[in-house]
């Protein structure tokens, strides 16, 4: 599937990135590599999180997301847990360093990515859990 052409930033209180490469980016720190399974879903398997499967689905404000334990629940999972768009006060850079504990790769910044980025005036903490 087509994957967005610009980074997808969304939040919970926890600042994630999804990369048009799949990258998916917690904090800073690269949690995963991830697909979009169609147009608007995708998913990516966080080892650090239990080796559970995030599942984000685009909505008009940001994702709707979820965790699942097996991969092949995620084309079917109902996200319920809204997750708005957020405004990376660093996108004006054009360099953008992320490390995680064993290497550090710089990104190239779209000259307007700023078009596709919405503020929020608020930020909801929210742990994951799986029953």
């Amino acid at each position: 599937h087509d994957a967005p052409k610009k980074i997808t930033y969304v939040t919970d209180g926890n600042r994630k990135e999804i990369h048009p490469n799949g990258a998916f980016i917690v904090d800073g720190k690269t949690l995963g590599m991830g697909r979009w399974i169609s147009a608007s879903r995708f998913i990516v398997r966080v080892a650090s999180w239990g080796g559970l499967w995030w599942v984000g689905e685009l909505t008009a404000g940001g994702m709707q997301t979820t965790c699942v334990k097996e991969e092949y629940q995620c084309v079917d999972a109902v996200p319920n847990h809204a997750e708005n768009v957020y405004n990376d006060c660093t996108t004006a850079t054009k360099e953008r360093r992320y490390s995680d504990h064993t290497h550090t790769t710089m990104l190239e910044e779209d000259d307007d990515e700023e078009d596709n980025i919405v503020s929020i005036s608020e930020k909801m903490a929210v742990n994951y859990k799986t029953t």
